[in-house]
């Protein structure tokens, strides 16, 4: 298990890379703060798609009955486990994490390894 921190110039393409994948995959959306404790916001619901809006600032997670938006994000974190994203940590302005977890891990190109390729 290790922790990625993706850089901000790349949240757009993580998202879309992240949405191309993990479509029909099963997430929960966990928030987390000192404020209101750990609270479920979805269980095991269909996964339809990621995106980072850059001029609104929001990260939109799209579900099959709803969408999650994340206003301000500041910093977006995943949880790998060799090729596979077990989760992705997205903590905003406030201090929130909010915290999606994939029932099946997501085999996603290194988006490091992605912005090489398009810069070549």
């Amino acid at each position: 298990m290790a922790f990625s921190i993706i850089p901000k110039e790349l949240w757009k393409g993580f998202c879309e890379t992240v949405g191309k994948y993990s479509q029909g995959n099963l997430i929960e959306i966990e928030v987390a703060s000192l404020d209101v404790g750990d609270q479920i916001e979805e269980t095991w619901i269909q996964f339809t798609g990621l995106s980072y809006d850059k001029s609104k600032e929001l990260i939109h997670v799209n579900t099959l009955n709803d969408e999650h938006m994340i206003s301000r994000p500041r910093s977006i974190v995943i949880d790998e486990d060799g090729p596979n994203i077990k989760s992705i940590t997205i903590k905003d302005t406030n201090s929130q994490l909010h915290i999606i977890l994939f029932r099946r891990p997501l085999m996603l190109p290194s988006p490091v390894r992605s912005q090489a390729e398009m810069q070549d």
